[in-house]
Parts: structure tokens; C-alpha cells; sequence
């Protein structure tokens, strides 16, 4: 009689071991798992805007001061600097990015903060040179697991210099 009373106990065990599991899987893994894939995202996204912002000021570095600001825009947002009437042509690279998002700075856009900035070495001056920065700000990220995962990331820039 004892045997047939532990056989079921046992059967018993392994079932709420089994609902434990599951609530275990609902309320931490599935969780985690999706947060951390939320975080992969956003890591891309702020990666890929980097890396528009360093191609643009690289393509402006070799452009005559104060022209093509907007083939810059385009270039940091879309990956190519095509654009028609006014706007990128191109798809953008991360969704919701705009170019009045984007800030292209030289001796001509921004004149009081980067005109012809002397090059010093070892308290020799060398030269002067051109300064260009592209920064993205503003761009929120928009959490695909809820608004109250969303999030603004801080401003994104690259700066070059040319000696001029």
C-alpha cells in the first residue's frame, strides 16, 4: 500500500515541477530574452548612425566650405548622398530619422565655432585647419515591446579636420 502511495506523490511532484517551469518561463525568460533583443536593436541603430555621421563629415571634409550641406543630410541618414527637390531619395537606415535631425557644421555653416582653427604642435603653430561636424540628435528609439521602453539617445557626431 506505502508503494502505491509514493508512486503517486512522485507523479504529483513532477506536475507542479512542470507549472513552475512554466511560470518561471513566462515571468523571467521570455522577458529577458526580449529585453536583451530590444538592447541588440537599439545597439544596431545607434552603430548604424554612427557610422552615417563619420561618412558624412568624411564627404564633407572634401567639399568647398559651406556647399552641399544636404547630400551630407542624406548621406548620414539614407547611406547615399542622392537626393531630389529637397529630400533624400534613398530609404532611411534607421526608422524615424529625418534630416532636420542631422547638424552639418564648417567654417561657412558655423563660422563661430569652427573657421580656420590653428594647428598647434609642442607650441609651434603648423597651419591652420578646416574643421567638419555632422551630429545626429534628437532621433528616439521606439521600443517595439511598449512607449515605456522608449528612449532619445544623446547626440551622435563625428569631427575631421583638414589642414587648410
Amino acid at each position: 500500500m506505502s508503494m502505491v502511495t509514493t508512486l503517486g506523490l512522485n507523479k504529483r511532484q513532477r506536475g507542479a515541477a512542470a507549472v513552475e517551469f512554466a511560470i518561471l518561463l513566462a515571468l523571467v525568460l521570455v522577458p529577458l530574452t526580449l529585453g536583451v533583443a530590444e538592447m541588440g536593436r537599439a545597439a544596431y541603430y545607434y552603430n548604424t548612425m554612427s557610422k552615417g555621421v563619420r561618412d558624412a563629415a568624411r564627404f564633407m571634409i572634401l567639399q568647398t566650405p559651406g556647399t552641399r550641406e544636404l547630400e551630407a543630410k542624406c548621406l548620414a541618414i539614407t547611406g547615399s548622398s542622392a537626393n531630389g527637390g529637397g529630400g533624400c531619395t534613398q530609404p532611411v537606415l534607421v526608422p524615424g530619422l529625418v534630416p532636420g535631425e542631422v547638424t552639418v557644421c564648417d567654417r561657412v555653416l558655423c563660422a563661430a565655432s569652427h573657421n580656420l582653427v590653428p594647428v598647434t604642435v609642442n607650441g609651434v603653430t603648423l597651419g591652420t585647419a578646416n574643421l567638419v561636424t555632422v551630429t545626429i540628435s534628437g532621433q528616439i528609439f521606439r521600443s517595439l515591446l511598449g512607449a515605456a521602453l522608449d528612449f532619445t539617445f544623446g547626440p551622435i557626431s563625428a569631427t575631421f579636420s583638414v589642414k587648410a
